[in-house]
């Protein structure tokens, strides 16, 4: 539990996808060709594909375009060395592409960032993401800065956390930048998290500008915010010698922590009133259980839902998508909601 005495708002957003869209239906074919049509394994591919309710996901590379006839960068022969070379040179321009948007819509210069948190677990190098991210989108160079790496989903949560402490001290003006470029992960092995990964993952950025500055107009992060956890060692993330191997948990606690969450949030947001939330759209069934355990008007449920149809999930991305298809439709919400499966539930309340 975390209490702030001082209100932090989000007061500018911006988000970026890459050039290349492809389609899940498309790629449905291109998978279960390259698995061999007819097999078991074409087939459990096919059936969590269909069942993830993506329509369109956007990637850095043009491999899995309908034109291209070879086989996805991601064969099984490509180790993690190569792939995380190829985000080194990918993923600067499309981070300070939403980095440029957010600063924009704050009505900030580059100049007037004091703070970068930049958020990744598929962009991993040294000098970091970090540093080029202040490169491509022309922040100053003495600007402080962290990277919060290889958290997942909650890569997010974690960076808002840090942001909020930070706000309002020494800094007045702070960027979080969340970059991912998981179709550089791609894998062709008959594992449940690789099926996850190529049913729902995609490429893309997000970012957000925090300020203490009571006088700005944005979202406000409230206090009490909630994070409960558990830890399933199916849900844990690695990086093997041919890149990232995702774990997926087929069971998890993931109602038991968003209902503990939810007994707080009741306390600060009474039954009966207006329940827009910012929901967090990794897949379908976290939609769904999220959606129902927290009483969400159907505004909160279809703003997700059309999230992960039109881009996928874009792993530490997401939430920031969803709350620019909030900040364009003219809700506000009462809070960000967001669960990383098998592993940890947050509730941030918001004050407009």
């Amino acid at each position: 539990m975390m209490n702030r005495t001082e209100m932090t708002k989000i007061v500018g957003i911006g988000t970026a996808l890459p050039r290349y869209r492809v389609t899940q239906s498309g790629l449905a074919d291109r998978i279960a060709h390259l698995l061999g049509a007819g097999t078991q394994e074409a087939r459990r591919a096919r059936a969590v594909i269909r069942r993830a309710h993506v329509e369109t996901r956007y990637s850095c590379i043009p491999d899995f375009g309908a034109g291209f006839a070879g086989v996805p960068f991601g064969a099984k022969n490509t180790t993690a060395s190569e792939r995380f070379r190829s985000t080194r040179e990918l993923s600067p321009d499309l981070a300070a592409e939403a980095a440029r948007k957010a600063i924009q819509s704050a009505g900030l210069a580059a100049t007037d960032i004091d703070h970068l948190l930049a958020v990744s677990s598929t962009c991993l190098f040294s000098p970091g993401i970090d540093s080029a991210i202040i490169e491509a989108a022309g922040l100053r160079r003495e600007v402080g800065r962290g990277v919060v790496g290889f958290m997942g989903c909650e890569g997010f949560f974690s960076a808002l956390e840090m942001a909020s402490r930070m706000s309002g001290s020494s800094f007045r003006n702070i960027l979080i930048v969340c970059v991912e470029l998981p179709t550089l992960q791609f894998r062709l092995d008959d594992t449940r998290g690789t099926r996850v990964a190529n049913a729902l993952f995609g490429d893309g950025a997000g970012a957000l500008v925090l300020s203490a500055d009571q006088r700005r107009e944005g979202i406000g992060l409230g206090e009490g915010w909630a994070r409960h956890e558990a830890a399933l060692p199916e849900s844990q993330w690695e990086i093997g010698t041919y890149g990232i191997e995702f774990g997926v948990s087929a069971e998890s606690p993931d109602c038991m922590l968003v209902s503990s969450a939810r007994r707080e949030l009741d306390l600060r947001i009474p039954r009966g009133t207006p329940r827009t939330f910012a929901l967090q759209a990794s897949d379908a069934r976290t939609i769904s259980r999220l959606s129902t355990v927290l009483d969400a008007d159907a505004a909160s449920e279809e703003c997700a839902r059309t999230v992960l149809r039109e881009t996928g999930n874009t792993i530490s991305a997401n939430m920031i998508f969803v709350l620019e298809k909030l900040r364009k439709a003219g809700s506000s919400p009462a809070a960000i909601v967001g669960l990383r499966p098998g592993l940890s539930a947050h509730i941030v309340p918001t004050r407009v």
